[in-house]
């Protein structure tokens, strides 16, 4: 398992809720994130931290959960997925 520890940039909420041709629900986004190098309690992972950006779209409630984070840290957790949790 890997840890990653991003801080949230922005949000770019890019749809409303009032034109049709998206999937429910609504609202959408695209939150941009990058990593932490700040701070003491991130040492010893700023020293193997890669430059880089973290983005994905979000809709629904998880829109305004990382607006009310913009600014602030996050973990990301990386880890395999149990077998039993795997289809193809």
């Amino acid at each position: 398992m890997v840890e990653a520890r991003f801080y949230i940039q922005r949000v770019v909420q890019t749809h409303l809720g009032t034109s049709s041709g998206w999937a429910e629900p609504k609202p959408a986004g695209e939150v941009f994130m990058h990593p932490v190098t700040r701070g003491e309690h991130n040492k010893e992972w700023a020293s193997a931290t890669p430059a880089g950006e973290f983005k994905m779209t979000v809709k629904s409630d998880a829109v305004h959960w990382f607006i009310d984070r913009v600014g602030k840290e996050v973990r990301i957790t990386i880890d395999d997925r149990p077998e039993d949790e795997l289809t193809f």
